[in-house]
């Protein structure tokens, strides 16, 4: 069961991956990108713990650089970093609930954003914080509010396939 629950989870996050780089299919409102990636990744830390959150976080970061979305190298590390302490936290502090899957994504999103900032925008370009801030706080709101959808994928699917 637990091969076919990795599988799953892989499958969802290509899915996730396809949808978020494929040319035409990116979705955005008002001009914003919504970011589910972070979502899932939290999601399977919340539902799976540490290792799998390191697991496939890693394996989100390097399909993100492969897109060539951002700073290299920075994904894979953040997002292995990521899913392997918001594991150990929501085994030991939060419980399964949707909150709890918000709550450790939006510190996430944050840091991510905020590491991005200073090593591209404001080292390259000198833009402000509050001009980054006018960027990063609404597509947060925004991929906040499509959020329930790999969360309650890998719900259904950690309750289909459950570890023995």
């Amino acid at each position: 069961m637990a091969a076919l629950r990795w599988m799953a989870l892989s499958l969802v996050l290509l899915v996730i991956f396809v949808i978020e780089t494929a040319s035409g299919l990116t979705p955005s409102i008002l001009g914003f990108k919504i970011d589910v990636m972070i979502f899932f990744i939290s999601s399977v830390a919340l539902f799976c713990g540490a290792k799998a959150g390191c697991v496939f976080g890693f394996a989100a970061g390097v399909l993100m650089d492969l897109s060539f979305s951002g700073v290299e190298g920075l994904f894979p590390l953040f997002f292995m970093i990521f899913g392997a302490v918001s594991g150990v936290l929501s085994e030991i502090y939060l419980r399964k609930l949707f909150q709890s899957m918000l709550f450790i994504s939006a510190v996430c999103f944050l840091v991510l954003n905020f590491i991005v900032y200073i090593c591209y925008y404001w080292l390259v370009y000198g833009v402000t914080v509050f001009s980054a801030m006018a960027k990063i706080i609404p597509e947060f709101l925004i991929s906040a509010v499509f959020s329930p959808i790999p969360y309650f994928a890998v719900k259904k699917i950690t309750e289909r396939f459950p570890v023995l």
